[in-house]
């Protein structure tokens, strides 16, 4: 049995058991073969996945008056408003793609000032799905087939990299990375060849956003933007922001 097969079997579990609240996991139906479907289906999945992602422009050469330090202010914002009434991982991821989206067009075209939630819409020209990070982490985790510490630490790591701009551009390596270190953590191999074949990278091509994801993770706590860190401390989330991470020599590179 490969960890593919043991990722859906733990979907199918907690499904049943009602505990994928605010994942993708209670959107998609478990199917009776795993491996059968990653066999049919993964690859074209996989690479849909990767050809959404690659509309995403990072929004910031439109704007000169906005800096990196007010975005991760109000994302960090958005994370307290999320975790405050509530809202799914996925929700937040969206938000805040949502919010670099319209700054980016809103910035070309030269609105300063939304009138409505319709100007919004309009200047987004009603496209307000995509993929996120919290796609990415869903489907890396039926591939992966982590126990919930590792998945709770995966998104984690997801939400603290939207503080950081620099590790945005691209949701499947970002996510990948978070994966590898949360798997670290774990004591297991960072990268596995499921995971290389279905995500498109390869171990060595994660080295640089997995140093520069467990630095992050390192500076949260003493971070003037805490939720992030906040929100994961409690024992809903494991309290996976309190763990104590790898060193860079056991990282595996």
């Amino acid at each position: 049995m490969n960890e593919t097969d043991n990722g859906w079997k733990h979907y199918r579990k907690r499904i049943k058991a009602g505990k994928c609240e605010g994942e993708m996991g209670d959107l998609i139906p478990a199917p009776n073969e795993p491996s059968a479907y990653f066999n049919v289906y993964g690859n074209e999945l996989f690479a849909s996945l990767r050809k959404n992602e690659k509309e995403f422009v990072p929004y910031l050469p439109f704007h000169k008056t906005l800096t990196e330090s007010m975005m991760s202010i109000l994302t960090d914002w958005l994370v307290e408003l999320t975790t405050e009434y509530g809202l799914s991982n996925t929700t937040l991821h969206h938000a805040v793609r949502l919010v670099d989206e319209y700054l980016r067009l809103s910035g070309k075209k030269g609105i300063v000032m939304p009138r409505s939630d319709l100007q919004v819409c309009s200047v987004l020209s009603f496209r307000l799905s995509g993929v996120t990070c919290a796609e990415w982490g869903s489907y890396y985790s039926l591939v992966s087939s982590g126990i919930d510490r590792e998945r709770l630490m995966v998104r984690y790591l997801t939400e603290l990299c939207l503080l950081d701009l620099s590790t945005r551009s691209r949701p499947s390596l970002t996510t990948a990375g978070c994966v590898y270190l949360a798997r670290r953590m774990e004591g297991r191999e960072g990268w596995s060849g499921d995971l290389a074949h279905h995500a498109g990278y390869e171990k060595e091509e994660l080295r640089e956003m997995v140093m520069k994801i467990a630095t992050i993770r390192e500076r949260a706590e003493g971070s003037a933007l805490k939720a992030v860190w906040q929100k994961y401390r409690v024992k809903k989330y494991g309290e996976v922001s309190l763990r104590v991470g790898v060193l860079e020599e056991d990282l595996g590179f």
